[in-house]
């Protein structure tokens, strides 16, 4: 047995309660009558998404213009941690084509006077480190 696994587990263990403690993730409860090792304890994530706060604390340039006036509210840098079917995929990103694909600027000629240059970025793969 390898000596540094118990170090290992505690290293986990403190990790997950200090996420625990931020609402990213929670205790689950075993099925009762299930085999239960004293120390084992069970996780499931429960965050959605993150939200790093105000962006203009970062001092970056960029992200101190996106948050000016009108565009404060609406500038946004989110995660999302879908649970999803190659269908139901296909789906979502029909939909968020069908809404984008008309706003983007080398097509568009409805752009309204206040209308800015706004980065976006899509990806979408199945997770083959979490099957």
């Amino acid at each position: 047995m390898c000596c540094c696994r118990g170090r290992i587990a505690i290293a986990c263990s403190n990790h997950l309660r200090n996420l625990e403690r931020f609402g990213l993730v929670e205790r689950v409860e075993p099925d009762p009558g299930g085999a239960v090792d004293g120390r084992t304890r069970r996780w499931r994530s429960v965050a959605t998404g993150f939200d790093f706060g105000e962006p203009a604390r970062t001092g970056s340039p960029e992200l101190v213009a996106a948050t000016a006036a009108g565009w404060r509210g609406v500038a946004a840098f989110s995660t999302y941690a879908l649970l999803v079917s190659a269908d139901e995929l296909g789906e979502v990103l029909d939909a968020i084509d069908a809404i984008v694909r008309p706003l983007r600027g080398v097509a568009r000629t409805d752009a309204s006077t206040d209308a800015r240059p706004v980065r976006m970025a899509l990806e979408a793969f199945p997770r083959t480190d979490l099957a």
